[in-house]
């Protein structure tokens, strides 16, 4: 049986609450600014589906902190209606 391994590397200055987005999914490593973390599917449908999956919770952690460090500096969001 075929089996599939993606390993990546994220760099990122909130490494950290990227991390903590993933807690208890996968294995994972920090090294500096560098997040480190492999997948592992038999299936290459699976393996794509874990993928997304955790792209998706990047890229979510990703835009919840702009908007917390958005709005610590005093910058407003801007309006559907602006």
């Amino acid at each position: 049986m075929t089996s599939w391994q993606l390993n990546s590397t994220i760099f990122s200055s909130d490494v950290n609450a990227l991390a903590a987005s993933m807690l208890g999914e996968i294995t994972h490593s920090i090294d500096g600014d560098a997040l480190h973390f492999s997948l592992f599917e038999h299936a290459a449908n699976d393996m794509r589906a874990m993928w997304n999956t955790r792209m998706r919770s990047i890229v979510s952690v990703e835009a919840v902190l702009k908007m917390v460090k958005d709005s610590i500096h005093g910058e407003q969001p801007l309006s559907d209606g602006e």
